[in-house]
């Protein structure tokens, strides 16, 4: 990424706002740099192979409890421990992305090296960790409760999706789900306004991709690539945001990151 610098042209604008203005230009080109357009194609394919693993999963559990010949349990564990290593995996690279970017790194960071299945499923657990304790409440008063108050439940959407990025940052930065402080969470946000609300795209978009095709389909690998260049840039936005305001945040005041 450039050097933060003063050449703004707004000189009312903080400090931290303007390195970061500065910087998030180059980041769409973030995820391609040096071999990047091969991290972003593989990465697609791992989402790709998770969804199709992962919807076969949920296909032959709900037949297995409508008592449907043809399906063994130990196919169906084997399936979903397949789809958690691969998903957890991906994961894991997109919290490498956000931790290399915030230190400062140009370019995409290579594969996670790992041990056990248990960092994958490690991985999966806290960024799905996230994406549940913010918007799992809008979720379950949606499924619940036969006809919510749409201003209630549109406001925990809202607030849940604004949420999720700081918290992606958090448990990315603290490698800890324990990071999910509803007081870190939302005073970070304040923090980092208003070059926060460049993050606040992440996961609605993510999630309006994955409507677009699913199944096994040429369409559906074209989408799972999107998605990984999202995640990638994502990621590095997030990295970015942390980068240019440090000092405002404060979370490692006895480390340098």
């Amino acid at each position: 990424m450039v050097d933060a610098g003063d050449q703004l042209d707004s000189p009312d604008l903080r400090p931290s706002l303007r390195r970061f203005l500065l910087q998030l230009r180059a980041a769409p080109a973030f995820p391609l740099k040096q071999g990047g357009v091969f991290m972003v194609v593989i990465g697609g394919a791992i989402i790709f192979s998770g969804r199709i693993i992962a919807g076969n999963c949920l296909a032959y559990m709900k037949a297995m409890m409508r008592g449907s010949g043809g399906t063994t349990p130990l196919l169906v564990v084997a399936m979903a421990i397949a789809a958690l290593a691969l998903l957890g995996y991906m994961c894991l690279y997109v919290m490498a992305v956000v931790g290399a970017c915030a230190k400062g790194d140009d370019r995409p960071p290579n594969w996670p090296d790992i041990t056990s299945l248990d960092e994958t499923v490690q991985g999966f657990l806290m960024l799905t960790g996230v994406l549940v304790i913010c918007l799992g409440p809008a979720l379950f008063l949606d499924k619940v409760f036969d006809s919510p108050p749409r201003w209630l439940y549109w406001s925990l959407f809202v607030a849940g999706a604004i949420a999720s990025p700081m918290g992606l940052l958090a448990v990315s930065l603290h490698d800890t789900l324990s990071a999910m402080n509803p007081l870190l969470i939302a005073g970070g946000i304040v923090k980092c306004m208003p070059a926060y609300l460049a993050c606040v795209w992440l996961f609605p978009a993510i999630y309006l991709l994955t409507t677009l095709a699913d199944g096994f389909s040429l369409a559906s690998l074209a989408v799972a690539v999107a998605m990984s260049y999202l995640l990638m840039l994502g990621g590095c936005v997030l990295g970015l945001l942390y980068r240019t305001h440090t000092r405002r945040l404060d979370w490692f005041p006895d480390a340098q990151l």
